[in-house]
């Protein structure tokens, strides 16, 4: 099955007041172009956030309430989200919880126990540079990356708790995207958010993995920087496709 946490732009309208980036700042927060290539996908579900990640982020627990946390304070680029004093309170947050936050993981969780899902792929879309606040800052990336809270070929790093995914399930991963012609890097800069860390710790339990998928805007992205590429678009969502086909033959 496929987790889109942010593709979704729309901010309720009584929101917008209290918002101090503009529409274009707010749509940079989107992960532009991960609904159209991976939405139709032919997998068992795909489950997709109904709001944009800063009015609550799907990809964050409950738990973490920092400036990028579970309701952002500030965006990628450093800049604050909300004017001065209008930041939501206490109610306002857990008004997002109940209504956006805890229905779309009570509908990963219940897809999740289905028999015939054979593991969670999360799917997001970066820059093509790292931006300002990111741990990659400046560094051109590749065309897509791959987490499984490993180091760069998969493998368990000391200190950072269990893989999400096994070692040689991501790398044949990685093998089906090099064959579709992508560049791939394994756990850099990402190696998975909230919902491959959590949901892949009770996965790898029963035989089944969770995986982080960033691809690069830069492959499909318009000239003017506005939208997607059709044409591009399609090429890389047919790649996309061959790749997850072979591999679902190879689990």
């Amino acid at each position: 099955m496929i987790s889109l946490p942010h593709c979704e732009g729309i901010v309720p309208d009584y929101l917008l007041p209290s918002l101090l980036l503009n529409k274009d700042e707010v749509m940079e927060a989107v992960d532009m172009g991960t609904m159209e290539l991976f939405g139709a996908m032919p997998v068992r579900a795909v489950i997709c956030a109904k709001v944009n990640r800063l009015v609550v982020d799907l990809n964050r627990g409950l738990h973490q309430r920092d400036v990028k946390g579970l309701i952002a304070l500030t965006d990628y680029h450093g800049r604050p989200v909300y004017r001065h004093g209008m930041a939501p309170a206490h109610e306002e947050i857990q008004a997002r919880i109940e209504r956006y936050y805890l229905p779309y993981h009570r509908l990963l969780e219940d897809t999740l126990r289905m028999e015939d899902v054979a593991g969670l792929i999360d799917c997001h879309s970066l820059n093509g540079f790292g931006p300002p606040e990111a741990p990659d800052a400046g560094r051109k990336r590749k065309d897509l990356v791959l987490g499984n809270k490993g180091d760069s070929n998969g493998q368990r790093r000391p200190g950072a708790g269990p893989l999400t995914c096994p070692e040689d399930i991501i790398s044949a991963l990685a093998s089906e995207f090099c064959k579709e012609g992508f560049s791939v890097s394994l756990n850099d800069p990402y190696p998975g958010g909230f919902i491959t860390t959590h949901y892949g710790r009770i996965l790898r339990e029963k035989g089944k993995f969770a995986v982080q998928v960033e691809i690069n805007q830069d492959l499909y992205i318009a000239r003017d920087r506005t939208g997607c590429d059709p044409q591009r678009l399609s090429d890389v969502r047919g790649r996309i496709e061959a790749a997850l086909s072979r591999l679902a033959v190879l689990l």
